[in-house]
C-alpha cells in the first residue's frame, strides 16, 4: 500500500483529497517549526527534499532566508539547509546526485547547490547585468 502526504503544519495537511483503493493518504512528514509555504519536492537516494517559501517576498528583497528540509523516507528530518531568499524550486542532478535549490522567482535569482552526503552548500547569485551580457 503506497502512502504519501506532506503537512506544512502539525495539524493542516497540504492536500486532503481522497485516494482510490488500494492507495490511501496519510501524513508523511510535518514542516519544522517556523517553516511554511511548501513550494517544491525532490527525491534523491532515498531522501525527500522539501523547499519551504516561508512567506518571504518572491524577489528576495526582504533579505530573509528560506529552508530546504531533507527527510528520510519515514518522514524524519535529516538536515535543514538555509538558502538566501524565497524558495522557488528544487531539481536533482541525476549524474552527481546534488540538489539544486532555486530562489526568488520575481528578481534577484540565485542558486544553491546542496551536497546531501556532506551537507555542504555552494551559493551562486545571479546578477541581472551579467545575465543581460550573456544573452547578447
Amino acid at each position: 500500500m503506497a502512502t504519501l502526504m506532506l503537512s506544512t503544519t502539525l495539524a493542516v495537511p497540504v492536500f486532503a483529497q481522497t485516494a482510490t483503493a488500494p492507495y490511501k493518504l496519510s501524513v508523511y512528514a510535518t514542516a519544522p517549526k517556523g517553516s511554511s509555504a511548501l513550494d517544491s519536492i525532490a527525491v534523491v537516494d532515498g531522501h525527500v527534499f522539501v523547499g519551504y517559501g516561508d512567506g518571504h517576498l518572491p524577489d528576495g528583497s526582504d533579505g530573509l532566508n528560506s529552508e530546504v528540509v531533507e527527510y528520510r523516507m519515514d518522514g524524519t528530518i535529516v538536515h535543514t539547509y538555509s538558502v538566501p531568499g524565497h524558495s522557488d524550486g528544487l531539481k536533482v542532478d541525476t549524474a552527481t546526485h546534488l540538489v539544486w535549490a532555486l530562489q526568488n522567482e520575481d528578481a534577484n535569482a540565485n542558486l544553491v547547490i546542496i551536497n546531501p552526503k556532506t551537507h555542504s552548500q555552494k551559493h551562486y547569485p545571479f546578477s541581472s547585468a551579467v545575465a543581460r551580457r550573456r544573452l547578447r
